[in-house]
């Protein structure tokens, strides 16, 4: 019987050059976000924006899962799953996708945990 090993890990870290939506994080395992935070690397306030795309064909306001969410002069937005299982799954292909009202403006880090076979 095969056994299945959940790995906790740092899935991404991006701070976008451009203030147009990028990709963050592409799935190559069934994978669980259970962390989120997002860093104000810059003066004044700043919005964000972060998508959850399982069929990795571009950013929508119905994928929108934060929409022009405001974080803080050199302050920190922090989101976390309450419980196993209670986090973003993202299927294998699936995508993370972010974008900041500024370049350079904000951090965005991702951690989770993959699934990977075991012995």
């Amino acid at each position: 019987m095969d056994e299945w090993l959940y790995t906790p890990a740092l899935l991404a870290q991006v701070r976008p050059a451009v203030s147009t939506t990028v990709t963050a994080f592409v799935a190559s395992m069934r994978t669980e976000i259970t962390r989120i935070i997002v860093t104000c690397v810059s003066t004044g306030n700043r919005t964000f924006r972060i998508y959850h795309d399982d069929q990795n064909s571009g950013p929508s306001d119905g994928k929108a899962l934060w929409y022009d969410y405001p974080v803080n002069t050199s302050s920190i937005y922090s989101w976390g799953s309450e419980s196993p299982g209670a986090g973003i799954s993202v299927k294998p292909g699936g995508a993370i996708l972010v974008r900041s009202d500024l370049t350079n403006g904000v951090t965005f880090s991702f951690y989770g945990v993959s699934q990977s076979r075991g012995r």
